[in-house]
């Protein structure tokens, strides 16, 4: 798939530190060739915009109108019986179980995750969770701006291009 060890070996600077590598031949990279365009350049835009998180995910954390969102969850998981402070909590909750377990109690941590799953989803969608973290991401994101702003936006067109082309190559599905 990637072309094997003789495969061109992409590289690229993280934001955070660091560089990241990751071998570009075979199908791999004529997939990304036909999508992006060139592959050197997706890898390092994917790169950098991938690895953003670190740089602005405390402040998203502490962010009023996010804490509120989260607070406002967590009430709405507490009043469908599941008291978890957070989805990461709640997340956290159904792993709680042995690995080893008999088809029995397999079948009821199933259950229990279900149960939890289904509240999460049914509580994110009710406190708009899911949109207030993006527009709050959005925001921490855009103020990172100049460093990063020739990341963002060929990162972007890249993946705007990469769609048009795909829907070219793939034929619609009726």
């Amino acid at each position: 798939m990637d072309g094997g060890r003789e495969a061109e070996v992409l590289s690229a600077a993280a934001p955070t530190g660091g560089t990241i590598t990751k071998q570009s031949g075979g199908c791999t990279a004529a997939a990304e060739k036909a999508l992006y365009g060139d592959p050197a350049a997706w890898f390092a835009a994917d790169t950098t915009v991938s690895n953003l998180r670190p740089l602005y995910v405390d402040k998203l954390l502490k962010d009023g109108s996010f804490t509120r969102a989260v607070r406002a969850w967590s009430r709405c998981m507490r009043d469908a019986g599941h008291p978890y402070a957070d989805p990461a909590a709640a997340r956290q909750a159904t792993r709680e179980h042995s690995a080893r377990q008999t088809p029995a109690e397999e079948a009821r941590s199933f259950a229990a995750e279900t149960r939890v799953a289904v509240a999460d989803a049914t509580c994110a969608r009710t406190v708009s969770l899911r949109s207030i973290g993006r527009r709050r991401e959005a925001h921490y994101v855009a103020g990172l701006g100049g460093e990063y702003a020739q990341a963002l936006d060929a990162h972007a067109r890249m993946k705007r291009l990469a769609l048009g082309r795909a829907e070219r190559i793939v034929a619609a599905r009726t």
